[in-house]
């Protein structure tokens, strides 16, 4: 699943975090070097949720990235949709479970050159009225200096 105690596990010994709050929709960002599978290159870890008082649901649809120099745009993230909403989530694939905490996955981008950048904003559709919110991603560095096993 995209939210296993693995994932909270390198969001937490990351050292290059990132927290942003767009809306009420945060989404924090962490980063790493993957010690075990150098193929991967950096890795870096998403958990996102709503304010407490927030009213109603977000909806991801689409994330964009910026790399360094490249974009990389897409619908939802690793086949997920979650819909946040205050205290928890619910996930398209299991739609009528009500889920306490943060959304959270990781993925890697791949050899990256050490210095490079991370940033970006994820879409989300309000419940209420339907209209797209476009929360920003806070910027992390890529650095082999800060290293994990994954």
């Amino acid at each position: 699943t995209p939210y296993s105690s693995q994932h909270y596990h390198a969001i937490n010994l990351a050292q290059t975090v990132n927290v942003t709050n767009t809306q009420g929709i945060n989404i924090s960002v962490s980063g790493f070097y993957c010690l075990e599978s150098p193929d991967k290159g950096f890795c870096y870890c998403v958990q996102m949720w709503v304010d407490d008082d927030y009213e109603g649901s977000a909806t991801l649809t689409h994330r964009n990235w910026i790399f360094g120099s490249e974009v990389v745009r897409g619908e939802g993230v690793i086949g997920y949709f979650p819909t946040l909403v205050s205290g928890g989530f619910r996930s398209n694939q299991y739609p009528e479970k009500l889920e306490a905490g943060k959304f959270a996955y990781w993925s890697c981008s791949g050899a990256r050159e050490d210095g490079d950048t991370m940033t970006g904003w994820m879409e989300f559709r309000r419940g209420d009225d339907k209209s797209i919110v476009k929360a920003n991603v806070g910027e992390i560095v890529i650095t082999r200096n800060n290293k994990l096993w994954c």
